[in-house]
Order: C-alpha cells, then structure tokens, then sequence
C-alpha cells in the first residue's frame, strides 16, 4: 500500500488559543488513525499567525509544528499560499482553526483520494456545533442570494427559500460522493501538485471568496468533490454579525470575485 505525506497549513488571526487546541488534538487524532492504516507515513503543520500571537503561538511549536509570523496581516489565502508553496507533500490541508474533525477525516479522506486519482480538491460534510448542517458546499452564487443571505430576515429567507436551497446544494446526496462547484475554505483537502499548478490562492482575495476562487480554478485541473463520510464540526459565523469591517470585507471580495468569474445578478 501506498503511504503518503500530509502536509497541513492553519491561518490565524484572532486566536482564540482553547479552540486553536481543540482543532489541533482532533487533527493529531485523526492522523493518528491514518498512519495506524499505513495510507500515511508522515505529516507536518504550518501555523501562519497574521494577528501578532507571537507569545501563544510558542506553546505549538514542535518537531512537526512550525510557527510563520507575518509582521502584518497580508490576507487569508496570501498566508496558505506561504506554506503550499514549496511544499513537498502529495496532499495538503487547508484548515481553519475553528474546525474540530472527525478521529476519520483524513483515513476517508485520503482513501477517497487513493481510489480516485482525477479528484483534486475534497470537501467534508459539515455540521454546526449544535448539530445543524452546516452546508459548506455551494453553486455559483448570484448577487441577489448573497444579499438575502447577509439580511438575514426570516421574509426574505422565506420567498427566496428555493434559491437559497439550490444555492446552499439542499438537493446533495449523503449516500455517496459527489462533484460539486464549490467548497467553503474552512476545510480543503488538495492534491498538492494541482494546488501549486493553479498558483493556489488567489492574493488579491484579502478575505472572503478565495475558496470560491481556488475551488472553480481546481476544477479546471480535476474533479471538486463533496464527499459525505469525512466529517467535521465548524464552529464559523456569518460575515455580517462580525462588524461593518467584515461587510466591507466581504462587499470588496465579492466584486472582484465577479468581475473575475462573471456576474450573475439572480
């Protein structure tokens, strides 16, 4: 059998270090696993700090745990990119620190992986940490479904409930893997070649829509896939209840994320 690398990268910002730790212990554990079924030899993690966390970051520095400090915050994808790069792995996770994964993610994930050699960018099924879906795969998303979607009033949700359905791929099947559009950054699993071949993400994405971005760019090396049985909990919140900064944030990525892959108004 086949053993491989894994490499990992986590961005971080604001820490919040208990929940940094929760994802960091389910991630060993799940690698653990892995390397019990021999389908992975060995792995190692960068941790990119863009918010200043020199002092908390110290505790997680290790063998397999290396710290990059940026002196600014130079964006999400910009900070992954630092660590994909060079990097030598046959597969890459890219993960946020405010995901808990299953003890199986990666033995399924990397199976799947194993088994379909044209997949290059694998999603997991999400669920809220109150046990809701969390719907992290998604279609192309129109102008009029992200404005909906950033009210968040129960009347607009209410008329518009079979966009945002078809939006948020309610119509998914559970029972086996499927191609999706596209899949939410917090959780990414890439085959790292295809990932440096599209020049991973895209810099100009400060924060919001480089996953969409990297996701529709992996599609035209291989297939972006949803698969089911990898699971984890994502402890994410929407961008509007965080501030006006994060609306504007989001606002800016969008545009540009438009203007790049074309409008589309409903």
């Amino acid at each position: 059998m086949t053993s491989f690398h894994l490499a990992v990268s986590v961005v971080v910002y604001e820490l919040d270090k208990s929940l940094l730790e929760k994802c960091l212990r389910s991630l060993e554990l799940s690698i653990v696993r892995c390397v019990q079924t021999k389908t992975l030899s060995s792995w190692s993690l960068a941790i990119v700090d863009n918010g200043g966390n020199r002092e908390s970051l110290n505790a997680f520095e290790s063998e397999k745990i290396r710290i990059i400090r940026n002196q600014h915050n130079v964006g999400y994808g910009a900070a992954h990119n630092q660590a994909i790069t060079d990097s030598k792995s046959e597969f890459h996770l890219i993960l946020n620190p405010d995901v808990i994964m299953d003890p199986d993610y990666v033995s399924e994930t990397i199976e799947f992986c194993t088994n379909n050699p044209d997949a290059v960018l694998v999603g997991p099924h999400g669920i809220t940490p109150d046990g809701a879906n969390a719907y992290l795969c998604k279609r192309y998303p129109s102008l009029l479904v992200l404005i909906v979607r950033g009210l968040r009033q129960k009347w607009a949700r209410s008329f518009f409930r079979q966009k945002l359905a078809q939006y948020e791929y309610r119509d998914l099947l559970y029972s086996e893997p499927s191609n999706v559009e596209l899949i939410s950054g917090c959780c990414m699993f890439a085959r790292t070649q295809a990932l440096q071949d599209v020049g991973g993400f895209d810099g100009h994405f400060f924060l919001y829509f480089e996953d969409f971005d990297l996701s529709l760019r992996m599609r035209k090396v291989g297939r972006v896939v949803f698969l089911p049985t990898a699971n984890v909990v994502h402890y994410g919140g929407n961008s509007a209840a965080k501030g006006w900064r994060h609306i504007k944030l989001f606002t800016q990525a969008a545009i540009h994320f438009f203007q790049k892959h074309g409008w589309k108004i409903v």
